[in-house]
């Protein structure tokens, strides 16, 4: 073994602190997202159900970002089994993703209380694309030359992970588009985003295998 190889098996650093501190600042943003629904005051059924009625986008944008932070957590955590160490660089470009998952609840809250508003649509839009942007950016990095992987990790996958990941900030792209037009048509298309991601695709191998019963 060279010296080389020696110094950076002995200097890489591992891979678990970012992990564990993703969980902690999705685990807090999921739970800030849900402080957005305040109880509505009412004095009757009638004016009750009004309230609740004016309450519903807010409902809507919170399930849809609930949802988002899920995918993205899963997504990691898909990344992470592949990714045996980490460095500076990788270290910093999650501290970017991290900081840009924790405005979400600003931005899902602004698009909850205005959802007509173009304004309100784009931000989400433009938060969706950033998070989407960097969270590829990590995977590039960490996959490039496997700089930050195993070399058995497959080509082939590593580019379906890559058209995967870009699918929700395209989508966020055209709905940002499509908003100066039709505020209601962009907020449809955010609501794609999640399904397509909640199906597995080929990245989940695991899950398009037959499954095989143990032997009793």
């Amino acid at each position: 073994m060279s010296d080389s190889h020696e110094v950076t098996e002995q200097t890489a650093l591992t891979p678990k602190r970012i992990e564990a501190l993703h969980d902690g600042v999705f685990a807090i943003v999921m739970t800030l997202l849900v402080l957005e629904l305040k109880i509505p005051e009412a004095d009757d059924s009638a004016h009750l159900s009004a309230e609740l009625l004016k309450l519903l986008p807010v409902v809507i944008a919170y399930v849809v970002t609930f949802a988002n932070l899920g995918i993205y957590w899963i997504g990691q955590q898909i990344q992470f089994h592949f990714i045996e160490r980490s460095d500076r660089a990788f270290s910093w470009i999650h501290i970017l993703f991290l900081l840009l998952i924790s405005l979400l609840p600003f931005s899902s809250g602004l698009l909850g209380l205005h959802p007509m508003n173009q304004i309100a649509s784009m931000l989400y839009g433009i938060n969706l694309i950033a998070v989407g942007l960097v969270s590829y950016g990590s995977w590039c990095y960490a996959t490039h030359h496997h700089r930050l992987t195993s070399h058995t990790i497959n080509n082939s996958f590593v580019k379906n992970v890559k058209r995967r990941i870009l699918a929700a900030p395209f989508v966020a792209l055209l709905a940002i588009l499509l908003s100066f037009v039709s505020v209601t048509g962009s907020l449809l298309l955010y609501l794609l985003i999640v399904p397509y991601y909640i199906y597995p695709g080929r990245v989940d191998s695991l899950w398009r295998q037959k499954a095989v019963p143990h032997a009793h």
